[in-house]
C-alpha cells in the first residue's frame, strides 16, 4: 500500500494524480480517500522507480509513502517492521487527523523504541500546528534527505493507524529552477 500527501488543492491534485497514473498505465484501486491524502491498495508495475518520477512531476503532492503497517493503536511491534539499517540518523514524524495527545504518546513511543535500540536519533519536530494535519514543510528537508534520514507518515483513517515511512518529497527547488528555465 502507498500514500499520497496533497497540498492545498486536494481535489485538482488528486484529478492531477489519476490523470498521470491513466497516462502512465498504472493499474491501481483506492482504498481510503481523505482530506488531502489518498491511500492506494495496490500500484502495478514499477513502483518505487515510477514514484521518485512521480513526485517531480506533479505539482500537488508533496510526499509518498509506503504503508508498513495498519492497525488499532501504534505499538512498538509496528515500529520493528520499519527496517532500519544505520543506527545513527534525523527522523521526524508527520501525521493526518491525529490530535496533540496521539501525536505526543506516538512520540514517545518512537523515541523509547529507538532508544531501547540504542540508536542516535535527532529528532525534527514539526513547528508548525495545522490542527490534524501537520505534514513536515518539504523546504525543511534541505538539511537531510530521505536517503539519511526518516520520516514516519501516520494516519489515523476508519478507526485504524495507517504507519508509513516516506519514499518521495516534493522538492520545491526543482520548481524554482523549472520556473527560472522558463522564457
Amino acid at each position: 500500500m502507498y500514500i499520497f500527501i496533497f497540498g492545498r488543492d486536494d481535489q485538482l491534485s488528486k484529478l492531477e494524480l489519476f490523470q498521470y497514473l491513466r497516462r502512465k498505465r498504472v493499474s491501481f484501486s483506492v482504498k481510503d480517500n481523505g482530506f488531502r491524502y489518498l491511500i492506494f491498495d495496490s500500484l502495478s508495475n514499477k513502483d518505487e522507480d515510477l514514484l521518485q518520477e512521480m513526485i517531480n512531476d506533479l505539482g500537488g503532492t508533496v510526499r509518498i509513502g509506503k504503508v508498513i503497517d495498519y492497525q488499532t493503536e501504534l505499538t512498538p511491534d509496528s515500529l520493528e517492521k520499519l527496517e532500519i539499517y544505520e543506527n545513527k540518523f534525523s527522523f521526524s514524524i508527520s501525521t493526518i487527523n491525529l490530535d496533540e495527545k496521539e501525536y505526543g504518546a506516538i512520540e514517545r513511543t518512537c523515541k523509547n523504541y529507538f532508544k531501547s535500540l540504542k540508536f542516535k536519533v535527532t529528532f525534527k519536530r514539526n513547528d508548525v500546528k495545522n490542527d490534524l494535519f501537520n505534514v513536515i514543510d518539504p523546504s525543511g528537508y534541505f538539511s537531510w534527505n530521505l536517503n539519511t534520514g526518516l520520516e514516519l507518515l501516520i494516519i489515523k483513517a476508519n478507526e485504524k493507524y495507517y504507519l508509513c515511512k516516506s519514499i518521495a518529497c516534493f522538492n520545491p527547488k526543482i520548481n524554482i529552477k523549472k520556473d527560472n528555465q522558463r522564457p
